[in-house]
Parts: structure tokens; sequence; C-alpha cells
């Protein structure tokens, strides 16, 4: 795939409207781009799950996880004049969010346009020019009556809410738009997938879009349960650090390549499969970096947890949890490639090693 062909699919992926518990935007991307080289499933969670139409069923198999969901807000309360009290599902800093534009699912699938409330600076009081917290803040779509909200607008408590932003392409060929956390993680797998789908391979390949990862990676608990992989790649949108931090602190930079997580807040990555992953990505010539995290946490906790073999393929992301963020659609095909060069040497004998503790060259 040619970073062309990767901005169309990551376009679609990131415009799609995929609040927690409401992924089927981004789901029908996906269902769209694999149709000729896999077949596809959901489950109670919303997960979706590509199985390669060429898996046998008699290898072990590879699971490759993204999450689909993105951090969002649901509507709680009304206002008598229109406005709508939220609360957040996921995690944002709450700074950023007052003047800034959400695409809302309203009853029946329609969407429309609504702002987080602002109190115009002629008015505002010094006590108003302080950060709020999420349950101080509002959302205005036009309405001006309660009742205008149910009758107009469609809309009630349990609506779904997530930025209205499109996204671009910068004049040096990045990407600038929004839900990068996970969608450009979701778009380096799907990309993994068709490559592998032309390969002979040791392992049957399984990929999941996992659902509601930023309310605590509920779908990938369900999927590796439902899948019981012999070993993963947990896919993901890392936050990058680049913009803040010392080049020579940095850990998650743009333009330097797909991020080997070593350990952050809920997992420690699989020191062979670490090995392992440095060692294919030196020979191939593929860009990477090493992360050690003091917070944050992914899906690879939950494959962890039940004894899969399992690291993180991290895409850096400027601005994760917040409207708008950059990636790099080169960072994204490291990822991908990297994905794709591992998966050939992972033959029964590799897979049973990693599950038995070996460490490779650590």
């Amino acid at each position: 795939m040619d970073n062309e062909k990767r901005y169309q699919l990551l376009e679609k992926l990131s415009n799609a409207f995929g609040a927690p518990c409401f992924e089927e935007e981004v789901h029908n991307a996906a269902k769209e781009f694999v149709k000729d080289f896999a077949d596809t499933s959901s489950d109670s969670l919303f997960n979706l799950y590509i199985k390669l139409k060429k898996n046998t069923g008699d290898k072990p198999v590879l699971l490759l996880d993204a999450h689909s969901d993105e951090v969002a807000f649901m509507a709680q309360s009304f206002l008598p004049n229109g406005l709508i009290k939220f609360v957040a599902v996921g995690s944002w800093v709450v700074t950023a969010l007052p003047s800034q534009t959400l695409r809302i699912r309203c009853h029946g699938g329609k969407y429309i346009t609504g702002v987080i409330t602002t109190k115009p600076v002629h008015f505002a009081t010094a006590e108003d020019k302080e950060p709020q917290a999420i349950e101080k803040l509002t959302v205005d779509v036009g309405a001006s009556r309660l009742d205008e909200l149910y009758t107009v607008f469609n809309i009630s408590p349990g609506v779904p809410m997530v930025p209205a932003v499109s996204m671009e392409r910068t004049k040096n060929g990045l990407a600038f738009g929004k839900a990068f956390d996970c969608r450009v993680g979701c778009c380096a797998l799907l990309d993994a997938m068709e490559q592998l789908s032309k390969l002979d391979l040791p392992v049957d390949v399984i990929g999941v879009l996992s659902s509601q990862e930023e309310v605590g990676g509920r779908g990938a608990g369900l999927a590796a349960r439902r899948v019981h992989p012999d070993i993963a790649l947990v896919f993901e949108g890392s936050p990058a650090d680049d913009s803040f931090t010392p080049e020579w602190e940095a850990q998650c930079a743009i333009n330097k390549g797909v991020q080997l997580r070593h350990i952050d807040r809920t997992a420690i990555a699989h020191p062979g499969m670490i090995s392992l992953a440095k060692e294919v990505a030196t020979s191939k010539g593929i860009k990477f970096q090493e992360a050690v995290r003091r917070g944050g946490g992914t899906n690879s906790a939950h494959y962890t947890n039940l004894g899969v073999p399992n690291i993180v393929l991290g895409v850096p992301v400027r601005y994760a949890h917040s409207h708008y963020g950059f990636t790099s659609l080169d960072d994204c095909k490291a990822t991908s490639d990297l994905a794709v060069a591992l998966a050939p040497l992972l033959s029964p004998d590799v897979i049973q090693g990693f599950r038995d503790g070996n460490r490779g060259s650590w």
C-alpha cells in the first residue's frame, strides 16, 4: 500500500463516528477494505473480527488488535434553556474543551453539530476565566427550550458526541485530524492484514477492531477470551511527546518510526517479543523507537493477563485525546511493515518458546 492509498483509508477511518459502543461507521469502512481477502463478524460488545479467507484452522492463531473507538461524550441531562449537560466517555484535558464543536448522533442515527459553550469575554468574571470542571460545561445545539431537544432535535439522555473534525493533509505530508488514537492503529492493522493475506504463513491471522478501549479495554477483554490467540500484536495510536519534550528524552516522536513500548501503567511487554521485534526491524531497515511509560495503558493488558505473549506496536500521535492531532503516514507504514515482517517468523516452536518464557537476547 502506498501512502496515497494509506491516506485515503486513514481519512475514512478518522472521519468516521466512533464513540465507545457506537463504532459502526469505523467498522463499515474496514469491512469495505477487507471484503476481498477476509471475512468479518461481530459480537455483543461491537467488536469487529476480521479472519483471513486463507486461514486453515489448524495453525496457531496470531491476533492483531486495534481499538476502533475514540474518546467521546454522552448527553446526561438538560437545562430549561435547551443546553445539554454531558459526561466524558474516556479521558480529556478539560481546559481544551470550551468552544470546540461536536458531532452529535441523535436518536434514529441522524447527526447534528453542537458547540461546547463558553461565556463571552464581555461578560466573563475572573472565575469564568479559570479552568472549569467538566460538570460545569454544557453543549449548545441552537435550542432555546428543553422541549426542543426532544421534539425538534430528537435528543435525549444517552446521545453520544464526538469531535466534529475532518481530516486534512499538511504541507509536509502529515495527517491532521481526529481520533488517530487509535484509527491510525486500525489503518496499520488493515494494511498489514492485506499484505499477510498474500503470504504463506505458519499462523492463522485474525484481526479485531476492538470496542470500548477508552473506557477500560472492554472489547479486547471479550476478544481475548473468544479468539483464544496464541500470540498477539497490539496496534495503538500512542501519544507523542516530541512537541514538549527535549529531543534526547522523547520516546514517541513523529517520523521516528514504530514505537515499541516496554512498560506502561497496565502491562509490561514480553521481553522475548521485544527482542525479536528489534532484531527484525533492524535487519529490515524499519525505523523504530523504544518507550518506557510512566502512565497510560493499552489493550495489551487484556492479552497479557490471559497469558498471551504480545507487544504493542505504536504509531505516534500528537495531541491524543483532544479534538485535533497529527500523525505520520510513514510511521503508520513502519508499523504495518514490522507486523508483516514478524508474522512469517512466528512458527509453532517460536510461539511455544515465548509462552514458555523465552526472553530472546534479554
